[in-house]
């Protein structure tokens, strides 16, 4: 329905997307909707997600492959930390505790998480990054 109608954006977040991708079948669902979502787009219409930056969430989406059917992936550098961070030991090195006020954007994470997105077989043009 979306591809004959006026119809234009949605922003869905990917089941289980607020605590790590938690199901094995959920990263391989997400890659299956997105193909048949292209296929059903008209050739006039782009597709393109947004990306976690962190290190934790990308692991799970196939970038390689969803790279073939999007346009654009957009990566979200900003808002590397926040609430959902407190009391979680591995986010803030040198904070064992986890309840460190970190700025939610960051340029030594910002540039890693370019390096990890650049080891991912894509074309250097569909990607963006939001800081």
């Amino acid at each position: 329905e979306a591809a004959t109608s006026e119809f234009d954006d949605f922003k869905q977040l990917p089941s289980g997307f607020k605590k790590i991708l938690s199901q094995a079948s959920d990263a391989p669902n997400y890659l299956e909707f997105l193909k048949k979502l292209r296929a059903k787009l008209p050739s006039d219409k782009s597709l393109s997600i947004a990306a976690p930056a962190s290190y934790w969430y990308l692991k799970a989406f196939d970038i390689a492959e969803m790279s073939k059917c999007l346009d654009y992936i957009v990566y979200m550098t900003y808002d590397l930390h926040g609430q959902w961070d407190y009391g979680n030991k591995w986010t803030s090195p040198g904070c064992e505790s986890g309840n460190c006020l970190r700025s939610h954007v960051n340029w030594t994470e910002t540039v890693q998480t370019l390096n990890l997105t650049r080891t991912k077989p894509t074309k250097m043009q569909q990607m963006n990054y939001t800081m």
